[in-house]
């Protein structure tokens, strides 16, 4: 009778144990690949941060050389402090990321431990009480005239008994704690993580949509034609007076080279006598 009421208690505390079990592998085991995947999230985010403000400085260092496209400079430099605000909400973002969602859900590590721990504990007191009872059905059953082993082996059960119901109330009464704080902490930290993602995008769209219009800021055509302006001025046809541009420039410059023509050939001529007396009456036949 004994030893079926044992058994039947054994199995109890068996299937006890191992859905206790079962529940706080299943906590470790999820909240666990949640956090690691919630923390590659944030770093990814970081990452994604320090890029935008390699972007934004780019932006900048070309807007602050730009010295012929106002327009263009002027947009830029506005545009490149726009999407550094961008990444400073994008940092509040990580820091919050960090230290409200990855950090709470990394204390349960420590959290299905203590679980686990105090699981062995109600466990053991759990296998004292039941070798108390076994101790007691042997004495019973080998020496049923030793009274006084009998009675040893009866109040060691009654303590143990009490101890292993006190464990076992305990356990249920912090299970029932551990799941309760493992659901108000998810809710509250999957909250969180949507409330912190909400706020930076929110901002995110109001400074993108701000980035984009002074962007579209930036004047072509005035742009191209103050840059055509200056280039006409660095042309070395410019140096010329307007006198001397388009189709006046070509008869003055014919009359120049016919009067140089009729200078050197005044000079030449002399000479030409000199060396050739009859070089004049043959000219003389030519004309």
């Amino acid at each position: 009778m004994f030893s079926s009421s044992s058994n039947n208690l054994s199995k109890v505390h068996t299937s006890q144990t191992k859905f206790i079990q079962e529940r706080i592998a299943g906590v470790e085991k999820h909240f666990g690949q949640i956090c690691t995947s919630l923390g590659a999230y944030t770093r990814k985010t970081a990452r994604l941060r320090d890029k935008g403000d390699e972007v934004s400085t780019a932006l900048l260092r070309y807007g602050e050389v730009e010295n012929l496209n106002k327009s263009l400079r002027s947009s830029l430099c506005e545009t490149a402090d726009t999407l550094a605000a961008v990444q400073d909400f994008r940092n509040v973002e990580v820091e919050r990321l960090e230290s409200r969602v990855v950090g709470e859900l990394a204390l349960y590590e420590g959290v299905c431990k203590s679980a686990r721990e105090e699981l062995k504990r109600s466990f053991n007191t759990r296998q004292q009480e039941m070798n108390h009872r076994r101790n007691l059905e042997r004495a019973k059953s080998r020496h049923p005239q030793n009274r006084q082993q009998i009675a040893i082996a009866e109040t060691k059960l009654q303590k143990a008994t009490v101890e292993a119901k006190r464990a076992c109330e305990n356990i249920e009464e912090q299970m029932d704690q551990f799941e309760q704080r493992k659901v108000t902490d998810l809710k509250r930290i999957l909250k969180e993580f949507i409330q912190t993602e909400l706020a930076f995008h929110a901002k995110a769209v109001e400074l993108y949509t701000k980035a984009y219009n002074q962007i579209s800021n930036i004047e072509e055509e005035e742009d191209l034609e103050f840059c055509s302006c200056h280039l006409s001025l660095l042309s070395p046809f410019s140096l010329l007076p307007s006198s001397f541009s388009g189709i006046t420039f070509f008869p003055l410059f014919f009359f120049f080279s016919l009067f140089l023509s009729f200078l050197l050939f005044s000079f030449l001529l002399p000479l030409v006598c000199l060396e050739s007396p009859s070089f004049p009456s043959i000219l003389v036949s030519i004309l």
